[in-house]
Protein backbone atom coordinates (compact mmCIF):
# COMPACT_ATOMS: atom_id res chain seq x y z
CA UNK A 1 0.00 0.00 0.00
CA UNK A 2 1.34 3.45 -0.94
CA UNK A 3 0.38 7.05 -0.16
CA UNK A 4 0.99 10.14 -2.31
CA UNK A 5 1.67 13.37 -0.37
CA UNK A 6 0.00 16.57 -1.55
CA UNK A 7 0.54 20.10 -0.23
CA UNK A 8 -0.37 23.41 -2.02
CA UNK A 9 2.03 25.38 0.16
CA UNK A 10 4.97 22.98 -0.18
CA UNK A 11 5.10 21.76 -3.77
CA UNK A 12 8.14 19.56 -3.23
CA UNK A 13 6.07 17.29 -1.03
CA UNK A 14 3.98 16.40 -4.00
CA UNK A 15 6.89 14.32 -5.32
CA UNK A 16 7.14 12.11 -2.20
CA UNK A 17 5.43 8.74 -2.11
CA UNK A 18 5.08 6.84 1.17
CA UNK A 19 4.98 3.03 0.99
CA UNK A 20 3.95 0.65 3.76
CA UNK A 21 6.71 -1.97 4.45
CA UNK A 22 5.88 -5.27 6.14
CA UNK A 23 8.49 -6.70 8.55
CA UNK A 24 7.20 -10.29 8.72
CA UNK A 25 9.27 -13.53 8.66
CA UNK A 26 9.04 -14.14 4.94
CA UNK A 27 9.77 -10.54 4.16
CA UNK A 28 12.99 -10.81 6.26
CA UNK A 29 14.33 -13.93 4.61
CA UNK A 30 13.25 -13.22 1.07
CA UNK A 31 16.60 -11.57 0.16
CA UNK A 32 18.42 -14.79 1.17
CA UNK A 33 16.15 -17.39 -0.43
CA UNK A 34 18.16 -17.50 -3.63
CA UNK A 35 21.41 -18.04 -1.75
CA UNK A 36 19.90 -20.72 0.51
CA UNK A 37 18.39 -22.54 -2.46
CA UNK A 38 21.73 -22.53 -4.26
CA UNK A 39 23.49 -23.81 -1.14
CA UNK A 40 21.01 -26.65 -0.74
CA UNK A 41 21.36 -27.63 -4.38
CA UNK A 42 25.17 -27.66 -4.17
CA UNK A 43 25.13 -29.66 -0.92
CA UNK A 44 22.76 -32.22 -2.36
CA UNK A 45 24.95 -32.56 -5.45
CA UNK A 46 28.05 -33.07 -3.27
CA UNK A 47 26.32 -35.74 -1.15
CA UNK A 48 25.06 -37.56 -4.21
CA UNK A 49 28.52 -37.46 -5.79
CA UNK A 50 30.09 -38.76 -2.56
CA UNK A 51 27.67 -41.67 -2.31
CA UNK A 52 28.16 -42.47 -5.98
CA UNK A 53 31.92 -42.52 -5.44
CA UNK A 54 31.50 -44.88 -2.45
CA UNK A 55 29.32 -47.20 -4.52
CA UNK A 56 31.83 -47.15 -7.36
CA UNK A 57 34.72 -47.88 -4.99
CA UNK A 58 32.79 -50.77 -3.40
CA UNK A 59 31.95 -52.23 -6.79
CA UNK A 60 35.60 -51.94 -7.80
CA UNK A 61 36.71 -53.67 -4.59
CA UNK A 62 34.22 -56.50 -5.08
CA UNK A 63 35.30 -56.94 -8.70
CA UNK A 64 38.98 -57.00 -7.67
CA UNK A 65 38.33 -59.55 -4.93
CA UNK A 66 36.43 -61.76 -7.36
CA UNK A 67 39.28 -61.50 -9.84
CA UNK A 68 41.81 -62.38 -7.13
CA UNK A 69 39.75 -65.40 -6.09
CA UNK A 70 39.38 -66.57 -9.68
CA UNK A 71 43.12 -66.23 -10.26
CA UNK A 72 43.84 -68.02 -6.99
CA UNK A 73 41.62 -70.90 -8.08
CA UNK A 74 43.59 -71.19 -11.32
CA UNK A 75 46.91 -71.10 -9.47
CA UNK A 76 45.69 -73.60 -6.90
CA UNK A 77 44.71 -76.00 -9.68
CA UNK A 78 48.25 -75.85 -11.07
CA UNK A 79 49.86 -76.47 -7.67
CA UNK A 80 47.37 -79.23 -6.93
CA UNK A 81 48.40 -80.85 -10.20
CA UNK A 82 51.96 -81.15 -8.84
CA UNK A 83 50.65 -82.60 -5.58
CA UNK A 84 48.41 -85.17 -7.28
CA UNK A 85 51.16 -86.30 -9.64
CA UNK A 86 53.64 -86.61 -6.76
CA UNK A 87 51.14 -88.55 -4.62
CA UNK A 88 50.43 -90.93 -7.49
CA UNK A 89 54.12 -91.68 -7.98
CA UNK A 90 54.45 -92.55 -4.28
CA UNK A 91 51.73 -95.21 -4.48
CA UNK A 92 52.70 -98.76 -3.59
CA UNK A 93 51.34 -100.41 -6.73
CA UNK A 94 50.98 -98.71 -10.12
CA UNK A 95 50.30 -99.61 -13.72
CA UNK A 96 51.69 -98.00 -16.84
CA UNK A 97 48.23 -96.60 -17.58
CA UNK A 98 48.08 -95.01 -14.11
CA UNK A 99 51.43 -93.29 -14.62
CA UNK A 100 50.65 -92.11 -18.17
CA UNK A 101 47.23 -90.76 -17.17
CA UNK A 102 48.68 -88.89 -14.20
CA UNK A 103 51.51 -87.51 -16.36
CA UNK A 104 49.09 -86.27 -19.04
CA UNK A 105 46.86 -84.58 -16.47
CA UNK A 106 49.88 -82.96 -14.83
CA UNK A 107 51.24 -81.68 -18.15
CA UNK A 108 47.92 -79.94 -18.91
CA UNK A 109 48.19 -78.04 -15.60
CA UNK A 110 51.92 -77.38 -16.00
CA UNK A 111 51.70 -75.52 -19.33
CA UNK A 112 49.57 -72.78 -17.71
CA UNK A 113 51.99 -71.83 -14.93
CA UNK A 114 53.60 -69.13 -17.13
CA UNK A 115 50.21 -67.43 -17.45
CA UNK A 116 49.36 -67.26 -13.76
CA UNK A 117 52.79 -66.96 -12.12
CA UNK A 118 55.57 -64.42 -12.55
CA UNK A 119 58.69 -65.31 -14.51
CA UNK A 120 60.86 -65.11 -11.40
CA UNK A 121 59.22 -68.33 -10.13
CA UNK A 122 59.78 -70.24 -13.36
CA UNK A 123 62.86 -72.10 -12.15
CA UNK A 124 60.98 -73.62 -9.20
CA UNK A 125 58.20 -75.01 -11.40
CA UNK A 126 60.67 -76.34 -13.96
CA UNK A 127 62.85 -77.92 -11.26
CA UNK A 128 59.85 -79.64 -9.65
CA UNK A 129 58.70 -80.94 -13.05
CA UNK A 130 62.15 -82.41 -13.82
CA UNK A 131 62.26 -84.18 -10.45
CA UNK A 132 58.76 -85.54 -10.97
CA UNK A 133 59.65 -86.86 -14.43
CA UNK A 134 62.73 -88.61 -13.04
CA UNK A 135 60.60 -90.24 -10.37
CA UNK A 136 58.02 -91.13 -13.02
CA UNK A 137 60.61 -92.80 -15.23
CA UNK A 138 61.80 -94.86 -12.29
CA UNK A 139 58.25 -95.98 -11.39
CA UNK A 140 57.52 -97.00 -14.99
CA UNK A 141 60.23 -99.62 -14.65
CA UNK A 142 59.35 -100.49 -11.05
CA UNK A 143 55.59 -100.63 -10.68
CA UNK A 144 55.27 -102.59 -7.44
CA UNK A 145 57.00 -100.89 -4.54
CA UNK A 146 56.56 -103.96 -2.35
CA UNK A 147 58.96 -105.89 -4.60
CA UNK A 148 61.78 -103.34 -4.54
CA UNK A 149 65.26 -104.63 -3.95
CA UNK A 150 67.53 -102.88 -1.49
CA UNK A 151 69.15 -100.84 -4.27
CA UNK A 152 65.77 -99.89 -5.73
CA UNK A 153 64.55 -98.74 -2.33
CA UNK A 154 67.61 -96.52 -1.95
CA UNK A 155 67.16 -95.05 -5.44
CA UNK A 156 63.47 -94.46 -4.85
CA UNK A 157 64.14 -92.75 -1.51
CA UNK A 158 66.78 -90.54 -3.15
CA UNK A 159 64.39 -89.47 -5.93
CA UNK A 160 61.62 -88.78 -3.42
CA UNK A 161 63.98 -86.72 -1.23
CA UNK A 162 65.03 -84.64 -4.23
CA UNK A 163 61.43 -84.04 -5.27
CA UNK A 164 59.80 -83.14 -1.95
CA UNK A 165 61.62 -79.78 -1.34
CA UNK A 166 60.68 -78.49 -4.79
CA UNK A 167 57.02 -79.40 -4.17
CA UNK A 168 57.09 -77.59 -0.82
CA UNK A 169 58.65 -74.55 -2.49
CA UNK A 170 55.89 -74.07 -5.05
CA UNK A 171 53.36 -74.48 -2.24
CA UNK A 172 55.03 -71.50 -0.56
CA UNK A 173 54.78 -69.57 -3.84
CA UNK A 174 51.02 -70.20 -3.89
CA UNK A 175 50.76 -68.65 -0.43
CA UNK A 176 52.25 -65.42 -1.78
CA UNK A 177 49.29 -65.05 -4.14
CA UNK A 178 46.67 -66.01 -1.57
CA UNK A 179 44.05 -63.22 -1.12
CA UNK A 180 42.43 -64.76 1.97
CA UNK A 181 44.92 -66.70 4.03
CA UNK A 182 47.53 -65.35 6.42
CA UNK A 183 50.99 -65.02 4.91
CA UNK A 184 53.77 -67.21 6.19
CA UNK A 185 56.04 -65.64 8.84
CA UNK A 186 59.47 -64.32 7.80
CA UNK A 187 61.22 -67.43 9.16
CA UNK A 188 59.01 -69.81 7.17
CA UNK A 189 61.96 -70.76 4.93
CA UNK A 190 63.88 -72.16 7.88
CA UNK A 191 60.77 -73.94 9.14
CA UNK A 192 60.14 -75.37 5.68
CA UNK A 193 63.73 -76.58 5.41
CA UNK A 194 63.45 -78.25 8.79
CA UNK A 195 60.21 -79.91 7.76
CA UNK A 196 61.78 -81.03 4.49
CA UNK A 197 64.64 -82.57 6.41
CA UNK A 198 62.13 -84.35 8.60
CA UNK A 199 60.30 -85.69 5.53
CA UNK A 200 63.59 -86.78 3.98
CA UNK A 201 64.41 -88.74 7.13
CA UNK A 202 61.01 -90.40 6.94
CA UNK A 203 61.61 -91.32 3.29
CA UNK A 204 64.96 -92.83 4.22
CA UNK A 205 63.53 -94.88 7.07
CA UNK A 206 60.50 -96.12 5.14
CA UNK A 207 61.86 -96.78 1.67
CA UNK A 208 65.27 -98.14 2.64
CA UNK A 209 64.00 -100.37 5.41
CA UNK A 210 64.24 -104.04 4.37
CA UNK A 211 61.04 -105.98 4.13
CA UNK A 212 60.31 -108.18 7.12
CA UNK A 213 60.21 -111.91 6.67
CA UNK A 214 56.68 -113.11 7.18
CA UNK A 215 57.84 -116.60 8.24
CA UNK A 216 57.10 -117.17 11.89
CA UNK A 217 59.92 -118.17 14.20
CA UNK A 218 59.27 -120.81 16.83
CA UNK A 219 60.04 -119.60 20.30
CA UNK A 220 60.49 -122.27 22.96
CA UNK A 221 57.97 -121.93 25.73
CA UNK A 222 60.24 -123.63 28.27
CA UNK A 223 63.93 -124.16 28.82
CA UNK A 224 65.19 -127.23 26.93
CA UNK A 225 67.13 -128.54 29.90
CA UNK A 226 65.21 -130.22 32.73
CA UNK A 227 64.82 -128.03 35.75
CA UNK A 228 65.86 -129.31 39.15
CA UNK A 229 62.95 -130.40 41.27
CA UNK A 230 62.38 -128.91 44.68
CA UNK A 231 63.65 -131.08 47.55
CA UNK A 232 61.00 -133.20 49.22
CA UNK A 233 60.00 -132.12 52.63
CA UNK A 234 61.03 -134.34 55.53
CA UNK A 235 58.32 -136.63 56.74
Amino acid sequence: MTWQLFSPDLPFLNQITVSQVKNGFWECISPYTTFVGTLISVSAAVLIAREARKITAEQKRIAQEKLDLDLFDKRYKIINGYNKYYSTLLSKVLTINDIQAAKTEFHVDYIFFKVFFQDKYKEFFVSARKNLYKLSDFREGNLDRRQFTKEQRKEFASLARNTSPSIFKIRDILNIYSPLFVKLPPNHVIERQSFSSFVNDIFTKIFTKPLKNNASTAVPTSHPEPQPAAPEQAQ
